[in-house]
């Protein structure tokens, strides 16, 4: 067995290195993910009135200060309009998570984080039961169309419970 000499005894190499390979995995990919899905912009269009946002949720504000000035030329309104046109269009400002009462507490990342924290701990055990292979391939049959479900499932409550099964199938990878 190759070990390393600590203060205390012997530590395994492989383990040390599983461990520092799980941990580049899961902030690499899971952290970057996060970056995109709460993504909203500092100031949204709506129609023809851009308003800042308020904690991140993307809704109209018709009663909010408009941030493209309206006694200019067309042109230079519709240069401000282009200025804070969104990169993209993110789950954040879909579903307008932020602006909801569930939602604003509580991400859906978190979520899939709490879907890996219980699959960690149960499919785990089921892989002693069944063998590490067998729940490989039922977490990649499963959690592969869940991951593209996801992206397509209408409505908020579906998102977060396809985020909480993706979560327990990444824990089975």
């Amino acid at each position: 067995m190759c070990g390393i000499t600590a203060l205390n005894g012997n530590y395994r190499v492989d383990i040390l290195i599983l461990l520092t390979y799980q941990l580049t995995q899961m902030y690499s990919t899971q952290q970057l993910y996060t970056i995109f899905l709460n993504y909203a912009p500092p100031v949204a269009c709506f129609d023809d009135h851009c308003v800042k946002l308020k904690d991140k949720c993307y809704q109209p504000c018709p009663s909010c200060p408009d941030e493209c000035p309206k006694n200019v030329t067309k042109e230079v309104r519709d240069e401000c309009k282009r200025g804070h046109e969104a990169y993209f269009y993110s789950p954040m400002m879909e579903y307008k998570l932020k602006c909801l009462p569930f939602t604003s507490s509580t991400s859906s990342a978190e979520v899939q984080f709490y879907g890996a924290l219980v699959g960690n701990m149960c499919v785990g055990l089921l892989a002693d039961k069944f063998g590490r292979r067998r729940m490989l391939l039922i977490s990649l049959i499963v959690g592969i169309p869940t991951l593209f479900l996801s992206a397509f499932l209408d409505g908020i409550a579906y998102f977060y419970i396809g985020r909480a099964i993706l979560g327990i199938t990444i824990a089975g990878k």
